[in-house]
């Protein structure tokens, strides 16, 4: 096992709490998107994979980048894939900046040191991690704008290492199946483009449980939130459950449903 393979099992449990708002996708999505028999993880790492969960969050990932740096894709893809990095760090950026924002003016609420510690324990990690996803995002714009030719970047995003792919052809002299060789999609390389998204989803969903125990614990401490007689904090967190148990219900199942629509297509176009 790898250090960076090392380092993304103990990061893992944290990957997981990144994903929480969108658990509706991984509940309404396709079974098969939930078991590690991906025929690509099984002939990158093995029958071990199943004892590795923490790989099935990259394969995806590392698997469209190994047919970038094969000869399964042309130079215009290469480069397309580029750019799409590019854009989404700078969208990544503003995000993490309008989270880091939030996270301050919650810190700054008079009612906060009313409550427990935990809530502003919560508040000030995603505060964290989320200026830690902005200069992460810009140290990997400037690992990109190294690399400008498709060559480059081919040879960036590969492990350095080989793997046996499908025989494909024979000798014809000793009429045996030659097995040709593949490079291998870089794991840490992956994991430095999917750093900067990764923190923000973490913090993300650190802020929406700051949120939550801020208000549930205003409820059960009859914290005044506001003015007027009564608080009204039972109020104030129903509507906020509800509101945002809903929305990531109805975006997490919509998401869902899309990979099971893509894995029917797949189906269907295989059976053609």
């Amino acid at each position: 096992m790898e250090p960076i393979e090392v380092l993304s099992m103990l990061g893992f449990p944290a990957r997981l709490v990144g994903r929480m708002p969108v658990v509706a996708r991984y509940l309404c999505g396709p079974p098969k998107a939930l078991k590690l028999t991906d025929k690509y993880a099984l002939a990158r790492y093995g029958p071990t994979i199943i004892y590795r969960p923490w790989l099935r969050l990259d394969i995806l990932e590392l698997q469209q980048i190994e047919r970038l740096i094969n000869d399964d894709s042309n130079d215009n893809e290469v480069l397309q894939f580029r750019q799409a990095q590019l854009a989404s760090g700078g969208m990544n950026t503003v995000v993490g900046s309008l989270l880091a924002a939030a996270c301050a003016t919650m810190l700054t609420l008079d009612s906060l040191s009313n409550v427990n510690l935990t809530v502003r324990a919560l508040f000030t990690i995603s505060l964290m991690l989320s200026l830690m996803s902005v200069y992460f995002t810009l140290v990997q714009l400037r690992e990109l704008s190294g690399p400008a030719s498709p060559s480059t970047l081919r040879d960036w995003l590969w492990s350095g290492h080989y793997r046996p792919r499908e025989p494909k052809r024979k000798d014809t002299e000793w009429g045996a199946w030659l097995r040709e060789r593949r490079k291998e999609s870089s794991l840490t390389a992956n994991i430095l483009l999917q750093a900067p998204f990764e923190l923000l989803s973490i913090a993300i969903s650190l802020f929406m449980g700051g949120v939550a125990a801020y208000l549930g614990l205003a409820m059960r401490d009859s914290v005044t939130l506001g003015t007027g007689p009564h608080p009204n904090n039972e109020d104030a967190l129903i509507a906020f459950v509800v509101c945002t148990a809903f929305t990531l219900l109805v975006y997490g199942q919509a998401l869902g449903q899309k990979d099971t629509e893509r894995v029917r297509s797949e189906e269907a176009r295989a059976a053609l």
